[in-house]
């Protein structure tokens, strides 16, 4: 029986399939950098909130963030996992990375926000 993937395990896995640094990650969170790698070391555990916040960044469940499943199926799946990312079909394509350091922060804020806070951002703008 191989090793379970923890929590940190798949946000380390999650954030680097998606192409993000941890100060993207955290940018958009709200929180510093140091916060967010505390998770990916497993020093702190965030808040249903901030999973939740994950789960809308990286396009997937909360249970698939704290489903503790086989080391090897997490590796299985990070292979599928990336392919969709480089087909651009889950998160972002190479578009995103000709984006501005401040562009890429607003288009990662606005991922994780409900669709009420979007409308309201748009409704603003425009």
């Amino acid at each position: 029986m191989g090793s379970k993937a923890t929590l940190s395990d798949r946000l380390k896995f999650y954030r680097k399939a998606a192409k993000l640094t941890q100060q993207q990650v955290a940018d958009a969170l709200g929180v510093q950098r140091s916060a967010y790698a505390y998770y990916e070391i497993n020093k702190t555990t965030p808040k249903l909130a901030t999973l939740s916040k994950l789960a809308k960044l990286y396009n997937v469940s909360v249970d698939q963030l704290i489903n503790e499943e086989d080391y090897n199926t997490l590796m299985t799946e990070r292979a599928e996992y990336e392919q969709e990312v480089t087909k651009g079909e889950n998160l972002f394509d190479d578009k995103f990375n000709d984006l501005s350091p401040l562009e890429k922060s607003v288009v990662l804020k606005l991922r994780i926000m409900s669709a009420e806070q979007r409308r309201n951002v748009v409704d603003t703008l425009f």
